[in-house]
């Protein structure tokens, strides 16, 4: 499916208070709508302005974001400190992404809130889509989010496209057994990535840094694995000595480069 035909969806609103709880869809009103633009507005301002002081304002002090392969519990799942996204990012360039929601949903009930929804992000080539989970509680500050729980549903290139289903993962994972028979690490990352196990890409390239101190490839996987982690010391340390290697390493824009490259 290539990205233009990508059809929205069409939402109802949908009252459900048989158990004091009540479940709204588009158009939101009221409580409903306040919850939904805060969450909204914060993702769009740290993931396209960049402003993360925005981004920050919605989240509790114990707040957790959980990537998975899926809505409930994986042993793929991992936890990213908030913290550490906002220190890697603060001095990063906007870009020129887009993003859009799908499926929103809201439920309230009480002093907790659950708000769903699927994201569309784009940037030049490419479009992801993402099916998020907030979980919000009522505080004396307002609403604030204490749980993320975020997995991908589909990408789209201008070549390719890609549908994360059970069947998908299962090839993806098998794929990844292969590799790991043989000794083509490059290749292996590339499949542990896709398969979106990133504890053990970034325990791969770490070893490969360890057993090849100077394969710049190596600290770029390894850098990169550490971001997806929310490690973002061993991120930036891996990131810096792959530039330290090539200054013209593929890092991202927030890791300062020298205006000339660095010689032994």
């Amino acid at each position: 499916m290539k990205p233009a035909t990508i059809l929205l969806l069409t939402c109802v609103l949908l009252v459900n208070v048989s158990d004091g709880s009540a479940t709204e869809t588009k158009p939101f009103t009221g409580e409903a709508k306040t919850i939904v633009e805060m969450v909204q507005n914060s993702q769009r301002a740290g993931i396209l302005d960049r402003d993360f002081d925005a981004y920050m304002a919605i989240w509790s002090d114990d707040a957790k974001m959980i990537q998975g392969r899926g809505e409930k519990p994986g042993k793929y799942d991992f936890m990213i400190d908030l913290a550490a996204i906002k220190a890697k990012h603060r001095d990063s360039q906007p870009r020129q992404r887009r993003m859009r929601y799908e499926k929103e949903r809201i439920d309230i009930s009480g002093e907790t809130a659950v708000f769903r929804c699927r994201t569309y992000l784009s940037e030049l080539e490419w479009i992801t889509a993402t099916d998020e989970i907030f979980r919000l509680r009522r505080t004396d500050q307002g609403w604030k989010v204490y749980e993320n729980r975020f997995w991908p549903v589909a990408s789209y290139t201008w070549c390719a496209s890609t549908h994360y289903t059970a069947e998908t993962w299962k090839k993806l994972d098998a794929e990844v057994a292969r590799l790991k028979k043989g000794d083509d690490r490059l290749a292996l990352l590339d499949a542990l990535f896709h398969a979106h196990r990133m504890k053990e890409a970034h325990t791969t390239a770490k070893q490969w840094t360890e057993d090849e101190k100077d394969n710049v490839t190596a600290w770029v996987y390894r850098g990169y694995a550490a971001n997806w982690l929310g490690k973002n010391k061993d991120a930036m340390g891996a990131f810096r000595k792959a530039l330290e290697l090539d200054n013209d390493a593929p890092v991202p824009d927030y890791v300062p480069r020298t205006s000339t490259p660095i010689t032994n």
